[in-house]
């Protein structure tokens, strides 16, 4: 190759990079995607260059206790996850890291009112999402607005953790670590579990594996350090006879199902020491999510065929005590059918 052949090329290399990097500069700079790519890419560079090794923190004094016993607590979770579960583990979760506020990020989600489907955003890499994290809490409650306005079902809620799916080595977050012991393990393996397998396009079906894996692989965590299905705290009491007695004043006895013939099995400890550091003095602590229903039809707020139904089922049971009807049994049924027009009974 000639030399003016060389410097021709050279200088077309030039430009192409050029050309290149000013359309990605474009990109981050005059698009909705690019701004909101360039706010996430600045914000987890600000997680990741707080990182602080997890070993250093559980050991060190200054620590508090309960931050420390979590901290073990992960690690734990972590080797777990590595070895009984075969999950791809890296380096995620060896270095914890400081926020400046108590939210981590703010996740948007809409639906359709009309069907059962969600609104979806694209980015690159991971395909069609039906829900966007966002950093800048103003941005996103300008969104959800927006989003309400054009018809659609929209809400934001708080996420205490998220995955780079491998990409970086992902840090333990102060919003986790706030968490109960169960809760704390779900997220390390539930978040390690994107990181070892992930479908671009497939959010529904990523989401549902990890909380099945998640959710079981921390069962199968605290099973295998000696801590059973469930823990309590308080006085001691007779569960076997109370189960027994709960069974008999149902209305169950004599004939039939006998209270005292089955065995009962009882898988309850006493409650673990990171889960009592985690929560208050009254109980075991919020490990769970609850979802709930109401609606106008009737002042106890729910559908009027349930209402009826236990209203039946509440009249069985008085004329089975009160002698009325003797055969009946206590798992006497009621269904009740009920014609709607409009979206109301008629």
């Amino acid at each position: 190759m000639t030399e003016n052949k060389r410097l021709k090329w050279t200088r077309l290399a030039w430009r192409t990079l050029a050309v290149l990097a000013l359309s990605l500069i474009a990109f981050f700079v005059l698009t909705p995607t690019g701004r909101y790519l360039a706010r996430a890419g600045w914000e987890e560079a600000k997680i990741l260059s707080r990182r602080r090794p997890i070993t250093e923190l559980a050991t060190d004094p200054s620590s508090p206790p309960a931050l420390r016993s979590k901290l073990a607590l992960v690690l734990s979770a972590r080797v777990f996850a590595r070895d009984s579960l075969g999950l791809e583990t890296g380096e995620s979760f060896t270095t914890y890291s400081t926020l400046d506020r108590d939210t981590l990020v703010l996740v948007l989600s809409a639906a359709y009112r009309d069907r059962l489907k969600s609104y979806s955003w694209w980015f690159p890499v991971v395909g069609r999402v039906p829900y966007k994290g966002y950093f800048d809490f103003e941005q996103a409650r300008r969104e959800e607005r927006a989003l309400t306005s054009r018809g659609f079902d929209a809400r934001l809620g708080a996420a205490s953790a998220f995955s780079t799916l491998g990409w970086f080595n992902d840090p333990l977050l102060p919003t986790t670590v706030r968490r109960d012991s169960l809760t704390l393990a779900n997220t390390v393996i539930h978040e390690l579990t994107h990181n070892t397998f992930y479908a671009p396009g497939g959010a529904v079906f990523n989401e549902s594996f990890a909380n099945f894996v998640g959710a079981r692989g921390a069962e199968r965590f605290f099973r295998a350090r000696g801590q059973g299905a469930g823990e309590v705290r308080g006085p001691p009491i007779d569960v076997e006879a109370a189960v027994r007695e709960t069974v008999r004043r149902i209305g169950y006895g004599g004939e039939g199902f006998d209270p005292d013939s089955p065995q009962v099995v009882v898988r309850l400890k006493r409650q673990s020491a990171e889960i009592a550091q985690g929560v208050d003095t009254g109980g075991a602590g919020d490990q769970g999510m609850m979802f709930g229903y109401a609606c106008d039809e009737t002042p106890e707020l729910m559908p009027l065929p349930i209402v009826l139904a236990h209203r039946l089922t509440q009249t069985l049971a008085a004329r089975r005590k009160d002698g009325t009807l003797p055969w009946l049994r206590p798992d006497g049924k009621a269904q009740v059918t009920e014609v709607y027009e409009d979206g109301m009974p008629v």
